[in-house]
């Protein structure tokens, strides 16, 4: 499998390359994934192509994963919003922690 699909002389940290889970952008040290009508035809994309996806995936907000939040006051954990409606025999949408005293 071949590695470099392209490199552009006009823009030398612009590498067009080939991974695991198919082609992809590298730009200045970040690498930037190709959508699905591009990533067929890689080998033949133009700077003004990669150069519209660099910018689009720059513009778009970073997600975070939502943290487990835990009450000291009743000692259980809080799943809602991780897990859906997982909820106790009460309704509320807590569970007691593993190893503590059923309420």
């Amino acid at each position: 499998m071949e590695r470099h699909l392209r490199k552009f002389e006009e823009e030398p940290e612009l590498e067009v390359l080939n991974g695991r889970y198919g082609p992809y952008i590298a730009y200045k040290g970040n690498n930037y994934r190709l959508p699905k009508t591009l990533a067929e035809r890689a080998k033949e994309l133009t700077l003004e192509e990669c150069m519209t996806v660099v910018k689009e995936q720059d513009e778009k907000p970073k997600t975070t994963a939502r943290k487990r939040t835990y009450s000291k006051k009743n000692d259980t954990y809080h799943l809602n919003r991780l897990h859906g409606s997982r909820k106790d025999d009460r309704g509320k949408g807590i569970v007691p922690k593993p190893g503590s005293p059923v309420l």
